[in-house]
């Protein structure tokens, strides 16, 4: 079996090379290159935007309303936190840009700003679909 030698400091470790293979094709699953889109310069944005849950259909128009007025509450609060995310992914992204040999970090952190901003924009939405829902609904009343 053929051996391949990986010098460190101090130390010579001798792996077997299919242990070796095994060990490199696993890290290069979660390398930074999986973070891109088949652009190589264009970065995948990691947050999610929450979807809003169906209206139960066999509801009174009341008991949907009601349902409806629930789901803005909670994409609200979401709402806010996403809001917060992007601002401290900006201070922080601002904070970096003045250290020496952090301006790519700095980089990251303003995509993950911009990332935030644009789930609140979808947050958003999903909240104004749900509006026009409760009006057609108290019109129907």
């Amino acid at each position: 079996m053929k051996e391949i030698a990986i010098r460190t400091h101090a130390k010579c470790f001798k792996w077997p090379l299919p242990f070796f293979l095994i060990q490199v094709y696993f890290f290069s699953l979660i390398s930074p290159t999986n973070l891109f889109s088949d652009n190589p310069l264009q970065w995948k944005c990691p947050l999610v935007a929450p979807q809003a849950k169906p209206i139960d259909p066999k509801l009174s128009p009341q008991g949907q309303i009601q349902q409806i007025d629930e789901e803005i509450k909670e994409l609200e609060s979401l709402k806010e936190k996403f809001k917060a995310k992007a601002a401290r992914y900006q201070d922080q992204g601002d904070r970096l840009q003045f250290k020496d040999h952090y301006v790519s970090e700095a980089k990251r952190y303003w995509d993950l700003a911009d990332c935030a901003l644009e789930v609140v924009k979808k947050i958003d939405e999903e909240i104004a679909g749900l509006k026009r829902q409760k009006a057609i609904l108290l019109k129907s009343l």
